[in-house]
This record gives C-alpha cells, sequence and structure tokens, in this order.
C-alpha cells in the first residue's frame, strides 16, 4: 500500500515543527515539503497540493484560500499547529469531506503559566524592578504592590487554559471566580471556583484573567463600562484575544492608573509604535507568545504528527476540530 502525501507547509527551519517529529512523519507518509526558509507562497501551495492527502498547515505554514482547498481535490486532512482555524476557512473545508484537527491542548499549560507570571508582574511590580536595577544600585518602590495569595481572581471564560490557570492558582489559596455562560455551574463548582455574572466578577475580583476565544459576543467586551468596576490596584490581564478589551476605552482609563493592565494580545500585531497603550507605568505589554516555548513546539509536533498517524489508520484524530466547536475556536 503506498503511503499517503502530506504537504509540509512549514519553513524548513522551523522550530516549531521538530526534526525529531519531522522525520516520525516521514515514516509512514511521504513528505511534500517546504524547501525554503519562508512560508510557501499560494501559488507554491497550490502546486504542492494537487499530489497532497493531507496538509500540516497553522503558525509558519498558514492557511488555505478557497481556490487552495478547490485546487486540492485528493486533500482528505490537515493538521494544524496550534488553536486558530480561522485563516483555513473551517466551514467551507468540512463542507468538502475534508477533516481537520490542531495541536491546541499543547498550548494550554504554557498560556497558562504565562498568565500567572503577568499576574505576579502586575501585582508585585516586577519589571519595573528590574529594569531600575540596571540604572540604580536599589530602586524604591514607584506604587503600593500586593501579594497574590489569598486575593479574589476572576476568570473570564472557562475553557481549557483558564482551566489550567484555576489548578495552578489552587496553592496560592485564592477565591476563584468565573463568568463563562457557555459552561454549566455545575463543572464550574468541580474546579473549586463560583460562577457569576460579568459585572460581579468584575466588581469583586483584584485580578481579572480574559481566556475567551473570538466571537462576536466577546468582541469589546470589556470598555468603558466595565473597566470602571475594576478595584483601585486591580490586574487585569489578556493572554486570550486582543480584540476583546477595547483598546481605546483602556487607553482612556490608564492615565488615571486606577489598575494595571498586563497585556500579551492586541487588535494589532505587531502593536504599532505610536498604539496609544505605550508609556503607561500602569500597562504592562508583552509580545504575543505566551505558548511559545521548547516544550510547547515538543508537544505540538508529537500530537501533529499522532494524529496524521491515527487518521491515515482509519482513525479518528484525537483533537478533531468539529463544526460544533468553530463558534468558540478562533
Amino acid at each position: 500500500m503506498s503511503k499517503p502525501r502530506i504537504l509540509v507547509a512549514y519553513a524548513k527551519n522551523d522550530k516549531e515543527f521538530t526534526l525529531e517529529q519531522r522525520k516520525r512523519l516521514a515514516s509512514f507518509a511521504e513528505l511534500l515539503e517546504n524547501p525554503y526558509d519562508r512560508p510557501l507562497t499560494d501559488d507554491e501551495k497550490e502546486k504542492l497540493l494537487r499530489n497532497a492527502d493531507g496538509a500540516a498547515l497553522g503558525r509558519s505554514g498558514k492557511g488555505l484560500t478557497r481556490r487552495l482547498i478547490d485546487s486540492a481535490q485528493r486533500l482528505k486532512v490537515i493538521g494544524l499547529i496550534g488553536s486558530s482555524v480561522r485563516n483555513l476557512e473551517p466551514e467551507y473545508t468540512m463542507d468538502r469531506g475534508i477533516t481537520i484537527f490542531n495541536t491546541a491542548p499543547a498550548l494550554g499549560l504554557a498560556v497558562a503559566e504565562y498568565t500567572i507570571g503577568l499576574m505576579l508582574a502586575g501585582l508585585r511590580d516586577i519589571p519595573y524592578f528590574v529594569s531600575r536595577m540596571e540604572k540604580e544600585k536599589w530602586p524604591s518602590a514607584r506604587r503600593d504592590y500586593f501579594n497574590l495569595s489569598g486575593k479574589t481572581v476572576g476568570l473570564i471564560g472557562f475553557g481549557a487554559v483558564a482551566k489550567h490557570v484555576a489548578c495552578m492558582l489552587k496553592g496560592f489559596e485564592v477565591e476563584l471566580l468565573v463568568y463563562d455562560p457557555y459552561v454549566q455551574p455545575e463543572v464550574i463548582a468541580d474546579a473549586g471556583c463560583r460562577t457569576v455574572d460579568l459585572k460581579t466578577l468584575l466588581s469583586e475580583s483584584y485580578v481579572v484573567s480574559l481566556h475567551c476565544g473570538r466571537t462576536k459576543e466577546t468582541h469589546h467586551m470589556i470598555s468603558d463600562r466595565e473597566l470602571e468596576l475594576l478595584h483601585d490596584n486591580a490586574v487585569l490581564v489578556n493572554t486570550a484575544r486582543g480584540d476583546m478589551i477595547d483598546e481605546e476605552a483602556l487607553a482612556r482609563k490608564l492615565p488615571e492608573r486606577q489598575f494595571i493592565a498586563c497585556l500579551n494580545v492586541f487588535d494589532q500585531e505587531p502593536l504599532p509604535e505610536d498604539s496609544p497603550l505605550r508609556n503607561h507605568e500602569n500597562c504592562l505589554l508583552t509580545p504575543h507568545g505566551a505558548g511559545k516555548t521548547v516544550d510547547t513546539y515538543r508537544l505540538n509536533s508529537e500530537m501533529l504528527v499522532d494524529d496524521f498517524r491515527r487518521f491515515f489508520q482509519g482513525e479518528m484524530p484525537h483533537n478533531l476540530v468539529s463544526r460544533e466547536m468553530l463558534d468558540k475556536v478562533t
């Protein structure tokens, strides 16, 4: 029986698809590889897709347009590194009978750890002390800072990352509040959290962390009215999607120094140099990439290869993206 042919769209030097797992994939499939140190153009993808039974995409491999999907007559399955499916036209892809899976679970632990790190950085003003130690022998605090232990923490959204965050926070003996209208209250209670509405979460939490997918309902869900509800010295963390926070409203509020914002995602990425979010002492900005660790690259690669193997052995991929999931994934 001939091996299936799989387009590997990642640049040949892409560390997110490890050499070890590339070799594993080649053990049961013929690889149609990107020969360049850059992403493939659509025309280059189209040529390779004509003979492909599967395609490894996502991240530097990017996605597919309808034209490319229509040209890929043999394509049966697409595996995506990461969690995003929106550069793939997933509904149209599924209408063509093509199976989609991703490696979203590999990102959860790394993003959760980064989220905890931002909480601590915001509460304790760690970046300020690091920067000032380079210029002063022994810098003084520029503002009051606080413990995480014993605080009330609010999680907006209760998917995989938020569940990891909740588990990690147990050692800090915090009270956990959750707002997620799509998750049953008993599921939230089983995780040691309390279900509340958004207004209650924002007004009672000393740390607020966003963990929703990008949907019509979550677009600018944190705007002027919601920001007014935050505690003095609260920490607002976003490692989910940038457009959940109305950045114009946030920029207007930051000069009041009521709270600290710790952001890893933005409406426009990279963040423009003239962004009004820059140059506020109570706004900690880090580049989108909370899940980009060596360990995550290894897990992503393993999951990708494992699910390709399952599919071509006639089994269901473990990390299947179903049509019902599309409203919640980004």
